[in-house]
């Protein structure tokens, strides 16, 4: 993310500056320099508190090496970590559910509005993951959520679309209710339409 890339560059240029110029708290002569000032005068620059620091155990947690070793850590945590569900603020979702990745409803893509919610939302998200989506699955025929799979289709064009509505003059072939499907998403017909899930989720209820 955009945090932890900040946070990892503010921790390698604190380490290489510390490497240049060892903190002042850690020298010897400057701690007894602090303390010798009158306690006002320490309180308002903050030389008791490096002073305090300087003679503690623990004053290593305020150490650069140590600002990026966490901080490596946790760029490497929040990229490399499994993908969970990811629900997008529009509405749209990418699930995944045994071994399998699909993209539930994908968003609004309109040049008038400026607006592309698949490329906002969902493309970083499967890039970042290094995912391909298995299905796109639309339950609704609002252009407000599918009118931006022309992204995800020119992104990745050999996708299988499936729906749970009747969705006419869609120019992409679009499977209704499939009785079978390689992405293991569970489609039923009733007399009230077409019922889906995907794992634990029910992409669209009777």
């Amino acid at each position: 993310s955009t945090t932890t890339a900040l946070l990892f560059t503010i921790a390698c240029l604190l380490t290489l500056a510390r490497l240049r110029q060892p903190l002042l708290f850690e020298s010897a002569e400057h701690v007894g320099a602090v303390k010798a000032k009158p306690v006002a005068a320490r309180l308002e620059n903050g030389g008791w508190l490096r002073a305090c620091l300087a003679n503690r155990p623990y004053h290593f947690l305020i150490t650069p090496p140590l600002w990026f070793i966490l901080t490596l850590a946790t760029a490497l945590i929040t990229t490399f970590a499994p993908a969970g569900d990811y629900h997008a603020p529009n509405g749209s979702a990418i699930l995944h559910a045994n071994g399998k990745t699909i993209i539930h409803n994908t968003g609004l893509r309109s040049r008038s509005h400026g607006r592309d919610d698949a490329a906002r939302y969902l493309l970083p998200e499967l890039r970042r993951h290094l995912t391909r989506p298995d299905a796109i699955v639309l339950t609704r025929k609002s252009l407000r959520d599918i009118s931006a799979l022309k992204t995800l289709l020119d992104a990745y064009p050999a996708t299988p679309v499936y729906s749970t509505v009747i969705i006419p003059d869609l120019p992409y072939p679009v499977r209704y209710c499939p009785a079978t499907n390689p992405a293991g998403i569970t489609f039923s017909k009733t007399n009230d339409g077409c019922t889906a899930r995907f794992g634990d989720v029910i992409l669209a209820a009777p």
